[in-house]
């Protein structure tokens, strides 16, 4: 089309070139490798070269009046966006909308309605929509795609549902079907956030009934999960190292119920048990070497079959319940070992330390088990019978088949032997005949014994000779059983003694 200059822009003052017949609009994008690039187009329509890319309008100026940048420099052009179309801006842009309905079930005894869950996802490109309901394992129901991709309309004809239609509590009817939005993903969320739509609360989808009478009926699946036991790492780790209780068992079968000791080992590193009597010394027992050999031991042994060889074979794992661990053995309590019941009195150090440090657990002190014996009874001294020394009757009384003489005091005889203490005495005398006798003491300090010997005088009557041999004389009133003999303190100048009544007596 052509355009007079200096004509106004009216009807009839322009006209179009006859010899112009290509009208065609060049391609803005291309596609290379897959990808869309914006196309700088240079030629207008049918081809023709664009005003501005012509001289026709152009006109000379002079570069130094009109061009500001040789003075104040260049100016920064702020770079002009690409065009992006609304299908290319809203590309892969999904809301997501989480619905329910309500599907009525008219032929069923067991339920009246049925809730059925779906997706309400909105295109925003085009603003197509469609529903979709998640797969239920075992519905019986044709699931998944419910309404195709399309422009949903509304009640009101030439209206369709779109994105700021929708939110969280309202009823959108697709076809018939009245769906209930109860929430919405986290993009659409924020999505519509920004644009300006406040988003209600979420809501819970109401449950299904026949779904939850049928869960009611199904046994929930249980399954123990077991430990985890590294048996090479717990021998490298405890290998050696053993718990040991002392404890006692009560014998039914000996007289008064006798506490027999034992000693029970528990081994860390497999948690086995064993049982080893306790022998003291003329117990009157045959020393047997284990009670009950190494092995895991059950703490039910009543569950075991009848049938069950235990003499020959081991309690297996499938065929005990539990057993007993290192927590089950406590001071002062009673645990039962095969039907024996054991008392747990006592732990050795490393024991309660272990309890301490690894289990968080302490053991009580020490029990006393042992049984009060009533002191000896103590053998009455007999009486002294006169033949002999106080002391050789005492001794046979001690031993019955062969008598042994006192013991002697072998330090005082080998320090003191041959030495004697003398002393000249004269007879306290009643007859007048043993007036002028004279006596000499010799008082032996080996052996505390005592000799007299009489000194001989002229005209006297008497001879010379030992009035006393040498022996321990007891001083008067004391006990036979227990006499006291005269020692050199009971010796002085001056002083009475008895000597020769004793002397007397022992010469009738």
């Amino acid at each position: 089309m052509f355009k007079t200059e200096g004509l106004p822009l009216l009807p009839g003052y322009y006209f179009r070139d006859p010899t112009i017949t290509d009208f065609h609009l060049s391609h803005q994008y291309d596609f290379r490798n897959g990808f869309c690039y914006s196309r700088t187009a240079n030629i207008g329509i049918g081809r023709r070269p664009l005003d501005v890319e012509g001289t026709a309008h152009f006109h000379s100026v002079d570069p130094f009046m009109f061009d500001p940048s040789l003075t104040y420099g260049c100016v920064k052009k702020c770079p002009v966006s690409l065009f992006v179309p609304h299908y290319v801006l809203c590309d892969r842009l999904r809301l997501t909308f989480r619905a329910f309905f309500k599907q009525s079930v008219p032929q069923s005894p067991l339920e009246h309605y049925r809730i059925r869950q779906v997706n309400i996802i909105y295109f925003v490109e085009d603003d197509t929509i469609t529903v979709m309901e998640p797969e239920v394992a075992n519905s019986g129901l044709q699931q998944r795609r419910l309404v195709r991709r399309n422009r949903i309309p509304k009640t009101t004809p030439g209206d369709f549902w779109h994105w700021k239609d929708f939110n969280i509590g309202i009823d959108v009817t697709v076809y018939g079907v009245v769906y209930h939005i109860v929430d919405c993903d986290s993009f659409t969320r924020e999505y519509l956030h920004s644009q300006g739509i406040v988003m209600n609360d979420p809501e819970e989808i109401p449950p299904d009934p026949y779904t939850s009478l049928t869960q009611l009926k199904i046994k929930p699946h249980s399954h123990e999960t077991k430990v985890a036991d590294d048996k090479f790492k717990r021998f490298l780790e405890y290998d050696g190292k053993v718990l040991r209780f002392f404890a006692v068992y009560e014998d039914p079968d000996s007289k008064g119920r006798e506490l027999r000791p034992h000693i029970i080992y528990y081994y860390l590193a497999d948690d086995t048990v064993e049982v080893q009597d306790y022998y003291r010394k003329n117990n009157g027992r045959d020393p047997f070497p284990l009670l009950l050999r190494k092995m895991k031991l059950p703490k039910d042994w009543k569950a075991l079959s009848v049938d069950f060889p235990s003499v020959a074979m081991e309690v297996l794992e499938r065929k005990a319940t539990s057993y007993y661990t290192a927590k089950d053995f406590l001071v002062g309590e009673i645990i039962f070992i095969l039907g024996r019941r054991f008392l747990i009195y006592d732990a050795d150090e490393f024991t309660r330390k272990y309890f301490k440090e690894i289990l968080n657990i302490t053991q009580k002190d020490a029990i006393d088990v042992s049984k009060k014996m009533p002191p000896p009874l103590v053998a009455p001294v007999p009486p002294y019978f006169g033949f002999g020394s106080p002391e050789d009757s005492l001794q046979s009384s001690l031993t019955v088949t062969t008598l042994k003489p006192p013991k002697k005091n072998v330090v005082q005889y080998v320090v003191n032997i041959g030495k004697h203490l003398r002393y000249e005495a004269v007879m306290d005398w009643v007859h007048p005949e043993d007036k002028d006798r004279k006596f000499m003491f010799s008082y032996s300090l080996s052996d505390c014994s005592i000799t007299i010997t009489e000194i001989p005088q002229h005209n006297s009557g008497f001879v010379q000779r030992t009035y006393l041999r040498s022996t321990r004389i007891p001083k008067p009133g004391t006990n036979w059983d227990d006499p006291q003999y005269y020692s050199p303190d009971d010796f002085a100048i001056g002083k009475f003694t008895t000597l020769i009544q004793w002397a007397d007596a022992l010469n009738q």
